[in-house]
């Protein structure tokens, strides 16, 4: 199982941003539907995240409608995979189109009667559907699988789901449940939720368990997940596979920094600012740029070397040559900084040059960050010149990160800019804090670790490797390449690179596969990163036909979305009067048929059982449970006796009280960690276990999906299960029954949970009951004259030293 989720996580490298804490929503012409049930499962491995989120919505009106299903994603999200679910119960995949296409099969399913689902990127934040007919009175499933990088800082990596749903729905959901597997290469040393009650099982130093379910509930905040991360070397993954031998293998191979560094880990650099200070400036973006800028000096360490420049239509250099970061010079700058007025026009051309007569020749590592919020409106002004000088002036070996603030600029020219000079362009909208972005990203680029990085395959011969040029490493950082082969192999893969003038390298023993169809999910992340680089090219020199028409296959054959492509699901069973009989449902524009499922060559690898476990046969789903209790009769408690010690009378009953209730959670607990193990278990095989008994339990424990032994809180608790454990079923136990904060589950009529229940009967005498309800008031009886005894003997033997001294001085005094 460890080897499974560490491939499969690595081979989502499609993000940079966190979740944003927007709403998701179902809406039709006559208000939303409202959403019933939410199960999230999530896998993060070395900062990258796969979520899968199944979400069921209800159709309380008695007309079919058209629903629009819009889900917030982060900027650079990227949705793999997304399915729906009709009211047959059968779950068909979407299948990735060319929009005109997907739109041509959805507007003929519809015709016909049928439920069909779109799905395409609605804008840079959302992801959005659309589905067909969502019948009367019925309930709807989609789901959807993305993936994303988690934001760092500091070693502290932050995970968020939106949940929060209150501002746009009234009704309880029957449950949402989130089940997270952490893992990284470093030591994960904490792990917390500053907004939900989690349960947190540690499996490793490396691995932690996470899950959270809550029923009948309407979440009013988003889901976050924190934890901290420590390592003392740089770690490094490699994966491969070849699953046709007649094409050329793919390979991915991951590189994480170390957490903990010193000041001669961190490679000493050159670093040039240069700040837009022109009249569109003005105001509150100026002020944030100054902060931001600020920031950047801040971070500098103090074997490096920087300069400042502001430009307008002319420019101010904060000095004529780049000088050593003390704390004076840092000082300086920031002085500088803030007394920098906004005017004027953009002179982007002249800034860049400055910017790179500032460094001197020589081997160190260079960087230009510059920002600006216009277009260029003063000097020269033509795009393709200012690219064209760029390109052609850099003969050092300079990177350049660009910031473009706000809407009315170049995007093409940045986007170039940074393309061709070996860095990075990021954009902060106008509803987007521009500080809190600015200085996150640098974060990401101010302690470099190992620069110029070179890759050595030995004797295997590499093609097509993204990114083309490797970028620099840095402290809290990832990086990852992918590429292909020609054929498979052992070698000695080793990494190269510079450390502050040293050369460095990394001997890894790899192997390419032959002809192996494991890791299949390495070759859609290679499809998914070469069209993303074909993508970057159109955003800086223009549409391209030929390079379109590639961005486009690759999006059909590993089944990604593209700004060109979209997702599209049928369920074919009549749903509504049939507009146009005559239409075929997976009939597309061109006369083809919708795929039913994607390519070979993108589908997931799902591996088998562990061959040193064998699980017993999963017994039928049972759909009514009963639980009977015998509760015996309690002793009586004479707690009045410990009144001796004055504090024990009050404690003992409190401790008794605690010491039940404390059974009860266990017991809880123990349901928790045995339906998460499950459910990975279940996520890893295609026969999955819908029902277990005690068995079950010790052959999860042997294929170490549980990974500690269930410890039984009372006598008498056994666990089996109510439900059907691959959808909605649920842990009972033979005591306690599924009890959370009290709350019996049972059949509730319309939650997900109607096609079971869990009956709890009370099979204790009615002696036994009176009793034990009689109980309190006889110990009361009992022990209120003990304590009042006990206390009255306590104050005899405490103030009889006190008595005897008085007696003694009162005979001293007589004499």
């Amino acid at each position: 199982m460890n080897s499974l989720m560490r491939i499969f996580v690595l081979a989502c490298l499609f993000a940079t941003a966190a979740i944003p804490a927007d709403a998701f929503y179902l809406v039709t012409q006559r208000g939303q539907l409202p959403l019933m049930e939410q199960r999230i499962k999530v896998t993060i491995d070395n900062q990258l995240a796969v979520t899968t989120i199944e979400q069921t919505f209800n159709n309380p009106n008695d007309t079919t409608e058209e629903a629009t299903y819009r889900f917030p994603l982060g900027e650079k999200a990227s949705v793999q995979e997304f399915g729906l679910t009709g009211t047959d119960g059968v779950r068909r995949a979407g299948a990735i189109e060319e929009k005109s296409e997907a739109q041509a099969i959805y507007q003929n399913a519809q015709s016909m009667g049928a439920q069909p689902a779109i799905a395409q990127q609605a804008d840079p934040n959302s992801f959005e559907t659309k589905i067909g007919t969502v019948a009367a009175r019925s309930r709807s499933k989609v789901d959807l699988t993305y993936t994303e990088i988690l934001p760092y800082h500091m070693g502290k990596i932050q995970y968020s789901i939106p949940l929060n749903i209150k501002a746009i729905q009234g009704h309880n959901m029957d449950v949402v449940a989130v089940t997270i597997d952490l893992k990284d290469q470093k030591e994960i040393v904490a792990v917390d939720s500053p907004t939900h009650k989690i349960a947190v099982s540690k499996v490793d130093a490396h691995h932690w368990q996470i899950t959270f379910e809550r029923s009948t509930w309407l979440p009013d905040t988003d889901f976050q997940l924190n934890y901290e991360v420590k390592a003392q070397k740089i770690g490094f993954n490699f994966l491969s596979t070849q699953p046709d031998p007649n094409e050329p293998g793919y390979f991915m191979l991951m590189l994480a920094p170390q957490e903990v560094v010193d000041a001669r880990d961190i490679v000493a650099r050159d670093i040039v600012f240069v700040m837009d200070v022109s009249g569109s400036m003005s105001g509150y973006k100026i002020d944030q740029t100054k902060q931001a800028f600020n920031f950047f000096v801040d971070q500098l360490n103090s074997d490096d070397r920087f300069g400042v420049i502001a430009f307008s239509d002319s420019l101010q250099p904060w000095r004529e040559t780049l000088v050593q970061a003390t704390r004076e010079n840092r000082q300086a700058a920031r002085e500088f900084i803030g007394a920098l007025g906004a005017g004027g026009g953009t002179n982007i051309h002249d800034s860049l040059a400055a910017a790179r007569h500032l460094f001197p020749e020589g081997k160190t590592t260079k960087a230009i960050v510059f920002l600006t919020d216009g277009e260029p409106t003063a000097g020269i002004t033509d795009a393709n010149v200012i690219a064209r000088s760029m390109r052609e002036g850099n003969t050092k070996n300079i990177r350049t990160f660009v910031f473009g603030v706000g809407e009315n600029l170049d995007a093409r020219l940045l986007d170039q800019l940074a393309l061709e000079n070996s860095g990075q362009a990021v954009y902060v909208h106008e509803n987007e804090h521009l500080q809190a972005k600015l200085t996150s990203f640098y974060e990401t680029i101010s302690k470099p670790l190992l620069v110029d990085l070179g890759l050595d395959f030995g004797s295997i011969e590499i093609s097509e490797m993204y990114p083309p040029r490797l970028p620099n490493v840095y402290k809290g950082s990832q990086v990852m390449v992918v590429g292909r082969y020609k054929t498979g192999g052992q070698t000695t893969l080793k990494v190269r690179g510079v450390l502050n003038g040293s050369a460095q390298e990394y001997p890894l023993p790899v192997s390419f596969a032959k002809n192996s169809p494991d890791n299949r999910i390495v070759a859609r992340t290679w499809g998914k990163m070469k069209a993303d680089s074909l993508i970057g090219e159109m955003r800086a020199y223009g549409d391209d036909p030929a390079r379109k028409a590639e961005v486009i296959r690759l999006s059909k054959t590993f089944q990604f979305t593209t700004p060109y492509t979209s997702f599209v699901a049928v369920c074919p069973e009549q749903v509504a009067p049939a507009r146009n009989a005559s239409l075929d449902p997976y009939r597309t524009a061109r006369g083809g048929r919708l795929p039913s499922q994607p390519q070979p060559v993108a589908a997931m690898n799902v591996p088998m059982p562990p061959s040193n476990v064998v699980m017993p046969p999963s017994p039928a789903p049972v759909q009514n449970i009963t639980v009977t209790r015998t509760t015996e009769a309690k002793k009586v408690s004479l707690w009045g006796a410990y009144s001796f010690l004055p504090v024990a009378p009050l404690l003992v009953p409190n401790f008794r009280k605690a010491r039940e209730q404390a059974r009860e959670k266990a017991c809880y607990a123990n349901m928790r960690v045995i339906l998460g193990a499950v459910e990975m278990y279940n996520m890893d095989h295609q026969e999955m276990l819908h029902a277990i008994d005690e068995r079950h339990i010790a052959a999860l424990q042997g294929s170490q999906y549980l990974k500690s032994q269930i410890t039984h809180p009372e006598t008498g608790c056994a666990y089996f299960t109510a439900g059907d454990l691959a959808s909605d079923g649920m842990i009972v136990c033979a005591i306690h029954g599924g009890v959370e904060d009290g709350v019996e589950y049972g059949g509730v009529p319309g939650s997900p949970r109607s096609n079971f229940s869990v009956t709890v009967v009370d099979n204790t005498s009615w002696e036994t009951r009176m009793w034990n309800k009689c109980l309190p008031l006889i110990e009361l009886a009992i022990n209120i004259p003990l304590v009042l005894i006990g206390l009255w003997f306590t104050w005899v033997v405490c103030t009889a030293p006190f008595r005897w001294l008085f007696k003694a001085a009162a005979a001293d005094s007589g004499k």
